[in-house]
């Protein structure tokens, strides 16, 4: 019972952080990211959107980087320039100096696919039944007061 638990748990904790970091774009702006050897992976999260970001940058140094702001008009759902899909965005860019590749994509996608992960999770550490019986059946037949079995 408790080990069912505990592989639950690790499917219902991205859910909830993500709820949380749904909650959280909505007043706050964030982004996150590395460079080494002049490649760089980037993740930034505003208005109810994940930006993850990859490339190479010439003359960019070695480095973390994290940063945090508030967001000037606090808002669960992005005005987007250019064309999305339902909040899906895919944009590549090469010029002299970079290359970039965006991928974005709503929180509320996340939500959905680490539920259908947790559901199939879910079913696959349900106790299982014995027999072919309705779980709630009785195993052994039961004695009417006049001493009859049923």
């Amino acid at each position: 019972m408790l080990r069912r638990w505990i592989i639950r748990s690790f499917f219902i904790v991205p859910i909830l952080l993500c709820l949380g970091a749904w909650g959280w774009s909505r007043s706050h702006w964030m982004r996150i990211g590395y460079c080494h050897h002049e490649r760089f992976v980037s993740y930034y999260s505003a208005r109810g959107i994940v930006d993850v970001r990859w490339g190479t940058s010439h003359g960019q140094p070695d480095e973390w980087w994290c940063h945090t702001w508030p967001a000037d008009h606090p808002r669960f759902w992005p005005a987007y320039r250019g064309t999305t899909f339902p909040g899906f965005h895919y944009f590549y860019e090469r010029t002299e100096t970079h290359t970039s590749t965006l991928l974005e994509f709503p929180w509320w996608f996340l939500i959905i696919v680490f539920s259908a992960i947790l559901y199939v999770v879910w079913r696959k550490t349900r106790p299982r039944g014995t027999g072919r019986a309705f779980p709630v059946e009785l195993t052994a037949p039961r004695s009417e007061p006049d001493g009859k079995t049923q």
